[in-house]
């Protein structure tokens, strides 16, 4: 499976899992969605812009330096790229992280928490506040009631 058809597999995965929790879900970026929302987000959920980014479990190099010795380490995870084309701009309402494993594992996080981030990386074993977000679609809806409350 190539990294696009993973990705487009994962939206479809984050949109069934949306609809499910009854959310009105759209399609946003070349496949549809509001002109402003085009080419830039996966999906529109009632009125927040959502990216979804997906990523394979890999083994990369880790290492510290402790008084002037260096330890090297070799971690088991996941690391999202938060960039597009170099630039960390893209500032969604929600962003969904994928762990492509099976099942699937969703992360679910405020846009305004990863702002500015370049990748974002979830080591296993981890104590990492990531894990607090697995599974949370709740945060979605709660902002949808933050925001309606200060239009009315």
């Amino acid at each position: 499976m190539t990294r696009v058809q993973l990705h487009n597999r994962s939206v479809e995965l984050v949109q069934q899992a949306l609809s499910k929790c009854g959310f009105h879900v759209q399609a946003g970026g070349r496949r549809g969605g509001p002109p402003e929302a085009a080419g830039r987000f996966d999906l529109i959920v009632e009125d927040l812009t959502v990216a979804v980014r997906v990523a394979k479990r890999s083994t990369f190099p880790w290492s510290v330096m402790v008084a002037g010795k260096r330890y090297s380490y070799q971690y088991h995870g996941h690391r999202w790229n938060l960039h597009s084309h170099g630039s960390t701009r893209l500032r969604p309402d929600v962003w969904v992280f994928v762990a492509a494993v099976k099942p699937a594992r969703f992360f679910v996080v405020l846009g305004r928490r990863v702002r500015g981030f370049y990748t974002l990386t979830l080591r296993e074993p981890s104590k990492t506040w990531l894990l607090a977000c697995e599974n949370r679609w709740e945060t979605i809806r709660e902002l949808v009631a933050a925001r309606h409350s200060r239009a009315a």
